[in-house]
This record gives structure tokens, sequence and C-alpha cells, in this order.
């Protein structure tokens, strides 16, 4: 079982609830069957706050769409925390609007992404990203939403 903590600096979109954003979160968890409960943090913040955060840990001073911050080793009798996501609404929402994509969409494949940064995704080489953007595509159409990566 995976807990999903929400919170929200600026709200999500009136079309878009805690409830949905979890059920996203949970599809990309891809160990569910493990004895261990786990949990997963998410925050909606507004662009200066993720721009703090780009500018420190990753050293890019600019605001992006989704951060993840896996954790450190678990602690025994703990539920496993898995990390942190921390979603940008603006540039989320300003990404859909310039793809021409429903905003709920790319919010998911948002929330998707994020989360399997939490799970040791990444996207630094071809290789790498390629698999990941194939998982993304699998775990997005098992919620009914088309490939992101075509436009």
């Amino acid at each position: 079982m995976l807990q999903v903590d929400i919170s929200q600096q600026v709200s999500l979109p009136a079309t878009i609830g805690e409830a949905q954003l979890g059920e996203w979160i949970r599809t990309a968890y891809l160990e569910p069957e493990q004895s261990t409960s786990a949990e997963v943090s998410v925050a909606v913040v507004e662009e200066s706050a993720i721009q703090a955060l780009n500018t420190e840990y990753r050293q890019q001073p600019k605001p992006t769409n989704v951060l993840a911050f896996p954790a450190g080793n678990p602690v025994h009798g703990e539920p496993l925390h898995l990390g942190d996501i921390v979603l940008c609404a603006a540039v989320i929402e300003r990404e859909a609007a310039a793809q021409d994509k429903q905003s709920a969409h790319h919010w998911a494949h948002m929330a998707v992404h994020g989360m399997l940064h939490l799970q040791g995704y990444d996207h630094i080489e071809p290789q790498q990203a390629a698999s990941m953007e194939n998982l993304e595509i699998e775990l997005l159409a098992r919620l009914g939403i088309a490939n992101p990566y075509v436009h």
C-alpha cells in the first residue's frame, strides 16, 4: 500500500483533485505488492519555490515542472518513505497550453515522471531516457492517456 501525502502551497486546478493526483502516483508505484507500507510526499508549489529548489539542488536557476527527491535509507519499523515530489502548478499549466495537451493529462504525466524518479529512473543518458519514456507511455496508457511524446 502506498500512502500519498499532498500539500498545496498553491491550489491544484479545479479539474484535478488530490484523490486523482494520488491515483496517478500510485499507478506509477512499481512495487505495490511489497509487504512494507510505503509513503510519498507531494507538494504543489508556486514558481518561486520550485525555482529556489531547482537552483539549490540542480544548479538550474529557473522554474521547472517537477522535481523529485528520493529518500535516504529506510528507518526500521517505519513505513518506507520513498521521497518527495514537488510539482509547479504554473509551469505545468503553461506547458500543457503550449503543447496543446489536456491539463489533467500533463499533470498525470508529471506525477508519473516524478514517481519514477523516486524509484531510481532517470533520463540523463539517452538509453535511460528511452527506458523511462517507454515506461511513462505504458503507465499513462493504463490511465487512458495517450503517448505524451507524440505531438
